[in-house]
Order: C-alpha cells, then structure tokens, then sequence
C-alpha cells in the first residue's frame, strides 16, 4: 500500500530489535528528504502515491497561502491553500497537505493535513487591548494572518499601541488563536528611534525552524 506504520514497516523489513533505533533515525531522515511522508503519528507514506507534499506554507495577507515543495517532480509549481483549508497552520510552517486540481486544472490546490514542523516562535508587533480588556498583539509582519492573545500575566507592563517583541507560548488550533507571552517593549511607533528598533530587531529574530515555542 501506498502507507505504514512504523511497526509494520518494522515487521516488513524485518528489522532485528537491536537496529530499530536506527531504523527510526533512518524513517525520520527520509521524511526530512522529502522521499516519505509522516501522515500521524508513527505512520508514513510514499508522497506520489498518497498526492501529498511536503513543503512551507507561503501566506498571503488575504488570508490564502501557498505550499512551496520541498521536493517538486515533473516542474510542478507551489500549491494554492484557501483559508478553509489551512488546518492550524500559520507563515512559515513545514507542513504536509492533500495535492488535487483547481477549477482551472492548471493550479494545484490543497488541504494542510498535519504540521510537521512550527516556523519562527518570536515575533514583532503592535499590542492592543479591547474595550473587554482582552489583549492581543497584531504581527508586523502581514504574512502572519493570526494576531497572537497575551493574557494579563504576559502583558509586561505593555500598553495599547505599544510595539513590541512576543514569543508564541501555544500555537493555534483550527478552533482557537495563538497565544504567547511580550518578551520585549519598544514603546509607542510615534517615539523617535522605536521604528528603527522594530525594523532592526524583525530582522535580527531566528530563521523559521531554529526556534521552538515552549509548550
């Protein structure tokens, strides 16, 4: 079949007990290739068969985004995602999505089916606070569609307008937003000097990947 789990492939191969931990090492360098696919849990599959893709997810401020292929066959391009198919997966995630056919027959399109990897934990961006008392921090940067909740204890003494630096502390479920806590704050963007300390500082920020939210 096109899909296993790792104890059947184990079975399959008939890999003695003593070699499995490399095994597994081996199982999760293939799906860092791209030439297997990780569905769930311990199940992988073969991409082609299963019209899955491996790659990042591109969004668009509209809300859509796109998957750029980690490894694409034949020349085909990146994979339109509409907003409803996004699953819980925010700019600059390592995702897995479901390959089909735009209406055009030309455009990929696709569903996020699982998030193999979270993209950058820190971000830069403008707290607010509604008339409720909620707080939120909306991201510099537009690619990032979600605004991040910060709940009163993670505020640290930031005020509505204010710019500031927030570490993602629970990603986003299809259901709820993500929430994180302010780990630096600039001041208000009409202060002289807090742009070119939020320009500096977005660009000084982790690569995607090399930075993970604490749980």
């Amino acid at each position: 079949g096109w899909q296993s789990s790792e104890g059947e492939l184990i079975q399959l191969l008939r890999i003695a007990r003593e070699a499995r931990v490399t095994c597994r090492r081996l199982l999760r360098q293939l799906v860092a290739e791209g030439a297997l696919v990780q569905i769930r849990g311990h199940h992988y599959g073969l991409p082609g068969g299963m019209n899955l893709v491996a790659g990042t997810l591109t969004m668009n401020p509209g809300g859509y985004g796109f998957v750029v292929p980690e490894h694409a066959r034949g020349g085909e391009g990146d994979v339109y995602i509409a907003a409803p198919h996004l699953h819980d997966a925010m700019h600059g995630d390592r995702v897995t999505a479901r390959v089909g056919r735009g209406r055009d027959d030309r455009r990929r399109e696709g569903k996020i089916i699982r998030v193999l990897e979270r993209g950058q934990a820190t971000l830069v961006g403008r707290f607010e606070t509604d008339r409720a008392g909620h707080s939120r921090v909306v991201p510099h940067e537009k690619r990032v569609v979600q605004d991040i909740r910060v709940l009163p204890a993670d505020v640290r003494g930031a005020a509505a307008g204010d710019m500031v630096v927030v570490q993602i502390t629970r990603w986003p479920t299809a259901t709820r937003p993500p929430v994180g806590r302010v780990v630096e704050v600039f001041g208000s963007l009409d202060e002289p000097g807090v742009d070119t300390r939020v320009i500096i500082r977005k660009h000084a920020l982790p690569d995607a990947h090399s930075e993970q939210a604490v749980l």
